[in-house]
């Protein structure tokens, strides 16, 4: 799928509702979620794969690493001006920094969040509310702790 890259700054703040961390963290106008490859590859839906692992013995954290290197392929089919970086001294002068992580817990409960590294300070979306300011190692988010591993990518800047 093709997405429409965001050229108004207000964009995230008129269209509050409709975006979530990933269109922020792209700087798309659709709301993103990487998972949308999952039944495709799986033939199950995200919560049927998470109770097929709780059945067969995986911890909370086994299925959180599994599921962060799952998404992580989906996210550069889905985007060509992003690769994976160790972190930020790995980012070039045109590019900016994005950290993602996932949540799942042994309920079968699952999330995933990104962060955007922009203009010198650390922007998340959470969900439809609005952008804000946020701590490069703070990853709870209401009852949410992210428990994946951090994967960070570097995206290109439009010239």
């Amino acid at each position: 799928m093709g997405y429409t890259r965001n050229y108004n700054p207000n964009y995230f703040e008129e269209c509050e509702g409709s975006t979530n961390c990933g269109s922020f963290a792209f700087n798309i106008e659709e709301w993103y979620s990487p998972d949308k490859y999952f039944e495709e590859d799986f033939y199950c839906c995200v919560d049927e794969w998470i109770d097929h692992c709780i059945r067969n013995g995986w911890d909370e954290q086994g299925i959180s690493n599994a599921f962060v290197d799952i998404l992580v392929k989906y996210i550069l089919l889905d985007f060509d001006d992003i690769r994976i970086v160790s972190y930020a001294a790995d980012v070039k002068s045109n590019e900016e920094l994005i950290a993602f992580r996932t949540f799942v817990n042994s309920e079968g409960n699952w999330d995933f969040h990104f962060k955007v590294l922009r203009d010198y300070v650390w922007l998340e979306k959470c969900g439809s509310k609005p952008v804000r300011f946020c701590e490069k190692d703070d990853w709870h988010n209401g009852f949410i702790e992210y428990n994946s591993p951090t994967v960070y990518f570097a995206r290109k800047l439009e010239n």
